[in-house]
């Protein structure tokens, strides 16, 4: 097992990692599905672009995440001045799920922790809920339904989404107007969410209930 101790900023999970020496927090986003580093950053930090100039992939030497060293890791770039101005700090990057799918992943919120254990040979046991990927990808996508205001019960697939931090369920556009969601009253509208292209607009409202795993 490794143990990784985080702090919870902005609503999400920051732990610290050394990239090719150098110090930095990442988001651990299980909505993300490659781990990816502030591009001006990762140049300043020495990784290699190895297959072209422009390339929004790069190769990194060594990341070290508590006890764990990655060794020649692809990695993508981007910007995360918008996810920074957010969180009122730096953002190095985002730890995706490239990374979490090789190990069974324990989110410890009390003790500030995620433990990582050998999937291979990790049995749960414990008084919590289990609920099976509605994908058969690595997606963490998970099967729920929401109750409408006029008490029909919706089916949806969620994405489980730690990288998200301020909103329980974020609906797309397409599935509310086909599930005639628009009509949730009162909602506040206004761009609550920053993400790595931005401020995106949205409208919170209040559905009455969430069911998952019969929960």
């Amino acid at each position: 097992m490794t143990t990784i101790p985080f702090e919870l900023f902005d609503h999400r999970i920051n732990v610290n990692a050394m990239v090719n020496g150098e110090p930095g927090w990442l988001i651990l986003d299980t909505g993300t599905g490659r781990t990816g580093l502030d591009r001006a950053w990762a140049l300043r930090a020495g990784v290699e672009l190895r297959w072209a100039p422009d390339s929004n992939s790069a190769l990194v030497d060594s990341m070290r995440i508590a006890g764990l060293v990655l060794r020649d890791y692809v990695v993508s770039l981007f910007s995360t001045s918008r996810i920074s101005e957010r969180q009122g700090r730096f953002v190095t990057g985002l730890l995706g799920d490239d990374f979490l799918a090789h190990f069974a992943v324990e989110i410890d919120f009390p003790e500030r922790m995620v433990r990582l254990y050998d999937r291979a040979s990790y049995r749960y046991d414990g008084p919590g809920l289990v609920l099976p990927f509605a994908s058969k990808k690595e997606d963490l996508v998970l099967n729920a339904y929401l109750q409408a205001p006029d008490g029909k019960w919706i089916p949806a697939r969620l994405l489980l989404d730690t990288g998200n931090g301020s909103l329980c369920v974020i609906l797309m556009t397409p599935f509310v107007e086909r599930q005639q969601l628009g009509r949730i009253r009162p909602v506040i509208d206004g761009p609550l969410i920053t993400g790595l292209v931005g401020p995106l607009q949205i409208a919170v409202g209040n559905l009455p209930s969430l069911s998952l795993g019969g929960v």
